[in-house]
């Protein structure tokens, strides 16, 4: 990023962030600015291989138009708060920079109060205008845009469109994973078809992945519950799985699952949670049955972290990873005024979910797995597919 273009982004942040309050979000129109601010060459600069793949259009004319950095940065930063003002065809076609202003400047103080307070002295806290007043402050000549400059501004979103962002089907790199991912459905096909009881993680992940409604927020936690849970239980939707990322992290799930029902009263709430890590935070079930919050938990219990034992040893200890055989976790929930059921038949599973949905308050779903319960087979130990 060059001064200017650096300068700008500090100026229009605010705005961006108050209309769109996420990383993600504030992520997105940086990126989209640098690739077009990559995409202005100048004359006759050589093209490099990013270009090619951002479709960079050579420039014939050393003259010729071009939007100045400060510029994009603030069409981009309109854009992300009020799209109608860039994209409709209206204002294509009607494009006057003087009514262009006034309208960006009745879409900023619609902001009045809610922009951050910045401490680099670009802009007041919580006024929306002010921030375009030190725009034009700062870039006296470049706002409001020329009308060369919108129309280029309208080529580079285009182009940006037009672009193939996936890689090309057919290549040896999409068929080398397509090859994988058949080799590993097909490892864990015997799993998911086994109807043995105690049952395993794929045989009762199945019932679990086609009993949640697809608005519902997934936590996941656990060591082999979320790593095997990743591949069996898909988001139908973005941003509505909860669990520790790459980490192994537990005394999470009954936090999350919590906050997500506070957060979103509509949306069914799951946590699927392995009995060593709803032991972390467990005593989180009396918080759910004080407040009435309808979270359904469902607990895949081995016995131990990890795997468990058959029996306890008559005698010498026990070993660190395991934990009690077959405790009653639903009689948890129940004790505080909720509704639970234990499952060792997988034939049962489906019906103990369904009537755990229905319940309209918190229920647990305590499921008894194999002591030897695990994971596919893996090259390495301490792979976690």
């Amino acid at each position: 990023d060059t001064e200017r273009f650096k300068d700008a982004l500090s100026i229009w942040n605010p705005a961006v962030f108050a209309s769109n309050p996420t990383p993600r979000d504030m992520k997105r129109y940086h990126n989209r600015l640098r690739f077009n601010a990559m995409r202005l060459r100048p004359f006759n600069a050589k093209l490099t291989w990013l270009d090619k793949l951002f479709k960079v259009k050579q420039k014939e004319d050393p003259d010729e138009i071009d939007i100045p950095e400060p510029t994009l940065v603030a069409l981009g930063a309109v854009e992300s708060f009020a799209p109608d003002l860039i994209t409709s065809k209206e204002a294509v076609q009607n494009y006057n920079p003087e009514d262009f202003n006034v309208a960006v400047q009745e879409e900023l103080k619609k902001m009045n109060g809610s922009i951050p307070v910045k401490t680099n002295g670009h802009a007041k806290a919580g006024d929306g205008t002010d921030i375009l007043k030190d725009f034009e402050k700062h870039y006296p000549n470049f706002w409001p845009p020329q009308k060369s400059y919108f129309e280029e501004y309208q080529q580079l979103n285009k182009a940006l469109e037009d672009r193939q962002w996936f890689y090309p089907a057919g290549t040896d790199w999409h068929k080398a994973i397509a090859e994988k991912a058949k080799g590993n459905a097909e490892s864990i096909q015997p799993m998911i078809d086994d109807n043995s009881s105690p049952t395993n993680y794929y045989r009762a992940l199945k019932d679990i992945r086609e009993w949640m409604p697809e608005n519902a927020v997934i936590v996941g936690e656990g060591a082999n519950t979320m790593d095997i849970g990743r591949t069996q239980l898909p988001n139908a939707n973005p941003r509505l799985r909860l669990d520790a990322g790459s980490y192994g992290t537990m005394g999470i799930g009954m936090g999350f699952a919590i906050a997500a029902a506070v957060v979103h009263p509509d949306r069914p709430i799951v946590s699927v949670s392995g009995d060593s890590a709803i032991g972390f935070s467990g005593m989180e079930i009396e918080t759910a049955c004080r407040l009435g919050l309808p979270v359904k938990i469902v607990v895949l219990n081995n016995g131990g972290i990890g795997s468990g034992i058959e029996e306890f040893p008559k005698d010498g200890p026990l070993p660190p990873r395991v934990l009690t055989i077959g405790p009653s976790y639903e009689k948890m929930m129940e004790a505080f005024g909720g509704k639970g059921w234990y499952v060792e038949d997988p034939a049962d599973l489906r019906g103990a979910l369904d009537e755990a949905m229905a319940h309209k308050g918190p229920a647990l779903v305590n499921v008894r797995l194999h002591h030897a319960a695990g994971r596919k087979p893996q090259q390495f130990g301490w792979l976690t597919t």
